[in-house]
């Protein structure tokens, strides 16, 4: 759209020049067209600004090679998408997947609970040409297509753009006919047709295709409500453009439902959820609405109507609860979407059952499904047509050969049928990876391309499930007692060892993807936090405390430091994320420290010891806020500062690494004034310091403000400087000794030992001025340093005259001025 909106500013421009030689009338009626383009040149509507906005931010995360590869690749020919990702979550047993059944249009006979999340079922409508539109009888209606049918699909779409001549209406046909998938009238298959066409194409001409396929595809994804799932599904499910809630309507919101899981016809029951059925639906906005790095919709759905409607008397009606909901997502309630804007109402009910009839014309369906298509939250991608018939390509051979997982050198063969160059493959998968159409972790395991993310989900839902079987011991397997016992410290302790994750073998490839990459891929997607000898922590696999319980367990005596979230709550998978990070040591400070079982650990509540002074620090997940408390005798107490910085930079870790891109704690305390503890509601205010004083202002009544107490000071003080000696620089020596190395910022903090995401982080804050990260790298050190890289100008003069800067003279300078004697 900027290249064309730069030829027509030429055009215009050419044209005035012209103007001295034309008469006035002349003059004057061009005058009137050039005001007239100029306006239709300036009339963007917000809507394209925002899909220009997110095109930017997408673009900017590929690096400067694959960029030139995708513009490259884009002139040949492309297939733009408008593509809407729907993800379905909730408490669990809720009717989720008989939802999507209604919205699809598929009859659903099986009551098995959905594991993690269920591979992406993809609908799909092209709409470069009216004939191609895939809608089926009911015109509302979105039908499910498979890759062997969008192939064939995209091959005759070229066919017809080749010709230039739109079909007459009367020969328009729906490729679904009687709502039967389309058959190839060919022994190769779609794969090979779109292949060949593109082949043949290639060696013919200098361009692929004369024009553009556009697609709208929508994504559901159906996935599991149990809390184990839910604390590692955002790992996975990434930029979300509609997030359905579903929950029943014979429930009040502020019930906790109970835990329960069925597989074939074993139903696992798991005790109640740590939290009431609002505070679900809260945490999993919050979760989405951090990791969508756009704007997103919340769709409200209530099941079970058909038992609401038969109660005489229900505990919460359907009017009460849509005024509750209205209340409790006021947080974000641009985001939610009316299923009546006539008179403001946010409630789909629906009877989940009409998905096992086949009755999905109810009125209240077809509005939901018209909210959810024509969401404006879409991400547009535009996908080089050869990359796209690649990726097409690649799994079509993937489900040929009965895997998920293929290898590097596997997929540059199915390349060369396309006839791109070999080099083109790489930056191919990681564009494709870069929008979830398939996982290529390139740093981890660079021979290895997941055609789907189902094998990674598949993984996860195998210990959870094994977990769940373990819970209930009358339908567990029997095993013997050596594995016994190491499936009982898994249920117990939610330690893995090497050995169980051998024991499941689905989708591993000998030579290729064995059970060290998946470890591999689980440390880096905070999931799995290494231990010793061959053992893993993994603490999603716990069942959480009870709000009743951790009150039980924690009486403190002194008050603990919150990590508040102000406008909402914690996001799930949060905390547990926050876990790994700081049991795998991840944040680089020297503060020994291991986990201990707090009364049994859970996936709320985590205990960690520091053996060299006595100190035990307790972290909670009490919903509001992360609350971390200690124990340990008064001499001690100087250390808290050094705990309270460790889990604030395993928390800007994990935010940034993990992409909860939103959410930003505060350090607060609870409210301590009369007052709040007076008239506190549904849960305690929090107080908040001041800038400058040493005073708590209170976060619901800015007027309240109080002096803090000692232990209040002593969590706030300011970590301690390293011992002062004629080697410690300050920082104004370091800024003024270091100007020649301002450009170098990025290469000085690497040599200092700052992780890669702090560095991100820096450069993100100062918007990349060279002087301003440099002093935060430096100041990062400073309160960082260790005996790794100690804040002396003795380590100064190593980094200078390190081989990624190499400024000899600078280090004799400084040497020679500040090193010791």
């Amino acid at each position: 759209q900027s290249e064309e909106l730069n030829r027509q500013w030429e055009e215009l421009t050419r044209q005035w020049e012209e103007l001295n030689r034309i008469s006035p009338l002349q003059l004057e009626e061009l005058n009137r067209q050039f005001e007239r383009q100029l306006e239709s040149i300036n009339i963007i509507t917000s809507r394209q600004l925002r899909q220009l906005e997110r095109q930017s931010k997408e673009l900017n995360r590929l690096n400067e090679v694959t960029r030139l590869k995708v513009n490259r690749a884009l002139k040949e020919g492309k297939v733009s998408l408008h593509l809407i990702k729907c993800l379905c979550q909730g408490p669990p047993r809720v009717g989720k997947t008989h939802v999507k059944g209604l919205l699809i249009g598929r009859v659903i006979n099986d009551t098995s609970s959905t594991a993690c999340a269920e591979h992406p079922e993809r609908a799909f409508r092209s709409i470069t040409s009216e004939k191609y539109k895939v809608l089926g009888k009911n015109e509302e209606m979105w039908e499910l297509m498979d890759n062997e049918m969008l192939m064939s699909l995209i091959a005759q779409e070229m066919q017809q753009l080749e010709v230039g001549v739109e079909e007459k209406e009367e020969t328009e046909t729906n490729l679904l006919v009687n709502e039967e998938p389309m058959k190839c009238n060919t022994q190769e298959g779609a794969a090979h047709i779109l292949i060949n066409e593109l082949k043949s194409r290639m060696l013919t001409k200098s361009s692929v295709l004369p024009g553009t396929s556009n697609q709208e595809w929508i994504y559901f994804i159906d996935s599991g409500g149990q809390p184990q799932f839910q604390e590692v599904l955002q790992a996975f499910i990434p930029n979300t453009s509609v997030l359905l809630l579903v929950f029943k309507l014979t429930e009040k919101l502020c019930d906790i439902p109970q835990m329960q899981y069925q597989k074939s016809e074993a139903l696992y029951n798991l005790g109640h959820y740590a939290l009431s059925n609002e505070e679900i639906l809260i945490r999993l906005a919050r979760m989405i609405r951090c990791s969508s790095e756009s704007s997103m919709q919340i769709c409200l759905a209530g099941t079970y109507y058909d038992e609401y409607d038969k109660m005489d008397t229900p505990s919460e009606t359907i009017e009460e609860k849509d005024q509750q909901l209205k209340k409790i997502f006021s947080f974000c309630k641009n985001s939610v979407v009316f299923n009546n804007s006539t008179f403001q109402k946010v409630l789909f009910p629906l009877n989940g059952l009409q998905a096992e009839e086949g009755k999905f014309d109810d009125p209240v369906v077809c509005q939901l499904r018209s909210s959810i298509t024509s969401s404006p939250n879409a991400i547009q991608i535009d996908v080089p047509l050869r990359w796209h018939a690649f990726e097409l390509a690649i799994q079509a051979e993937a489900r040929k050969m009965g895997t998920q997982v293929l290898s590097l050198e596997k997929c540059i063969e199915i390349s060369e049928a396309l006839n791109f160059p070999p080099d083109d493959v790489i930056p191919a998968l990681t564009f494709l990876s870069n929008y979830n159409l398939i996982f290529y972790y390139s740093s981890l395991l660079p021979n290895v391309v997941f055609t789907t993310p189902q094998v990674l989900l598949d993984k996860v839902t195998e210990l959870i499930e094994r977990v769940y079987q373990l819970s209930n011991p009358e339908k567990s397997a029997n095993k013997p007692d050596a594995v016994r016992g190491e499936y009982e410290t898994m249920k117990d302790s939610g330690i893995i060892s090497t050995q169980i994750l051998k024991d499941f073998p689905k989708h591993y490839v000998p030579g290729l993807f064995t059970e060290d990459d998946l470890v591999k891929i689980f440390q880096y997607l905070y999931i799995f936090a290494h231990l010793e000898n061959g053992k893993y922590f993994m603490p999603a696999l716990l069942p959480p405390f009870t709000p009743t319980e951790l009150d039980q367990l924690l009486n403190p005596s002194t008050p603990p430091l919150l990590f508040h979230f102000e406008d909402s709550c914690a996001p799930a998978g949060l905390f547990c994320a926050l876990v790994v990070c700081l049991a795998s040591h991840l944040t680089g400070w020297e503060v020994h420290h291991d986990i201990k079982p707090l009364n049994g650990v859970k996936s709320n509540a985590v205990c960690f010891v520091i053996p060299d002074i006595g100190l035990v620090a307790t972290l909670v997940d009490s919903f509001y806020q992360f609350e971390l408390h200690y124990q340990c005798s008064s001499p001690h107490e100087k250390y808290l500062p050094k705990i309270r910085e460790v889990v604030s930079e395993g928390l800007e870790e994990v935010i940034h690494n993990r992409k909860f891109n939103t959410a930003n704690p505060k350090k607060a305390f609870f409210c301590r004034s009369s007052e709040c503890i007076e008239n506190r509601s549904t849960h305690r205010h929090v107080a908040t310091p001041a800038i400058e004083d040493k005073e708590l202002i209170c976060s619901s009544d800015p007027v309240i403000c109080y002096e803090m107490n000692d232990v209040e000071s002593k969590w706030l003080n300011p970590l301690p400087l390293p011992p002062s000696n004629s080697d410690t620089p300050t920082m104004d020596q370091l800024m003024t000794e270091l100007e020649q190395v301002f450009s170098t910022w990025v290469r000085v903090g690497i040599h200092l030992l700052l992780p890669v995401w702090r560095i991100e982080i820096i450069e993100k804050n100062n918007r990349g001025q060279c002087y301003e990260c440099l002093m935060s790298v430096l100041e990062y050190w400073r309160k960082s340093a260790n005996t790794k890289c100690p804040f002396s100008w003795e380590t100064i003069i190593a980094v200078l005259r390190s081989k990624g800067i190499g400024n000899h003279r600078l280090a004799d300078e400084i040497e020679c001025k500040y090193a010791k004697k």
